[in-house]
């Protein structure tokens, strides 16, 4: 099976449709928080550091970013799961 006749099957079965389509949101949002996690915490974190202020530190102590990181996958969910 290529993906040719897997297009022609889409239209024609709505829930293997949707299974696809939440199969592709699945995957976009698992490659978007491991972005989310690996490079811009890391950035935020050294900016952060350099800064004189203690409120920054705290927040990365108590790894406020990275339970923010959470959020871009239901994002992309939210957004998008209309198309399911």
């Amino acid at each position: 099976m290529n993906i040719d006749n897997l297009m022609q099957l889409l239209p024609q079965h709505p829930l293997l449709q949707s299974l696809s389509i939440m199969g592709i949101l699945c995957i976009v949002s698992f490659i978007s928080y491991g972005i989310t996690v690996k490079v811009i915490i890391k950035i935020l974190t050294k900016m952060f550091r350099k800064t004189n202020t203690q409120l920054d530190d705290m927040l990365i102590k108590s790894k406020v970013f990275n339970h923010l990181a959470c959020m871009v996958p239901a994002l992309i969910f939210y957004n998008f799961s209309h198309l399911a």
